[in-house]
């Protein structure tokens, strides 16, 4: 597994880093410190293929997407956090609401409407009473 890390966050060719994406995701929990790394490395359309591969994890990833959601509001390792939690749901990504809840108040446009989405399909009695708020 540390080749395959290594390439997910070193190989400059998208489609490599696609491939080892999908085989990380294969691997499970093991492997989503790596995955979380790359979702904040901006320097290929790569690292956008990375929430789908985390989500597919499932619950195992949950943990580790909250700690990504400590980045930035802005950021794009934020950003996919947001996405694969919304991609996990309920119940799963329940434990996620009261931090994407607080990250509503310092989001703008497009970060806010994921967090929107996130919150809307983790469907939480918590999460329907902020998307009423927005």
């Amino acid at each position: 597994m540390p080749f395959l890390i290594g390439c997910l966050l070193t190989d400059t060719d998208a489609d490599v880093r696609e491939s080892v994406a999908r085989a990380l995701g294969s691997i499970g929990s093991r492997a989503v410190p790596a995955m979380i790394t790359a979702l904040g490395d901006p320097t290929d359309w790569g690292q956008f293929l990375s929430p789908e591969k985390l989500a597919r994890i499932g619950p195992a990833a949950v943990p580790a997407l909250i700690t990504a959601l400590s980045t930035p509001v802005d950021s794009g390792t934020f950003y996919d956090a947001v996405e694969a939690l919304g991609l996990i749901g309920s119940p799963a990504a329940d434990v996620a609401v009261p931090v994407l809840i607080s990250a509503l108040s310092n989001a703008k446009g497009g970060v806010r409407e994921g967090i929107a989405w996130a919150l809307g399909r983790i469907d939480t009695p918590a999460a329907k009473a902020a998307l009423r708020d927005l």
